[in-house]
């Protein structure tokens, strides 16, 4: 791994983070998610863990567990 792939993936993991952390801070209220398969949730916060967030999904009218790492995009 060269010095430039290095930078990238702390970059991408510290935005993944703060991602998370605004999730987290929502309120209870819902905001959108786009998962790697090119699903959309309509989620509402619940937990989270190291690998996986749990949420609420509006639409199915169920509680979902999610790998951190299929989450490509937010909408808060």
């Amino acid at each position: 791994m060269n010095m430039r792939t290095k930078t990238l993936t702390n970059t991408t993991v510290k935005s993944k983070s703060i991602c998370f952390n605004k999730i987290a801070s929502s309120g209870g209220r819902f905001f959108g998610l786009l998962l790697s398969d090119g699903q959309k949730v309509n989620a509402q916060y619940r937990s989270q863990s190291n690998k996986y967030i749990t949420v609420y999904d509006k639409h199915a009218k169920q509680t979902r567990r999610l790998l951190k790492a299929r989450i490509l995009e937010t909408t808060i």
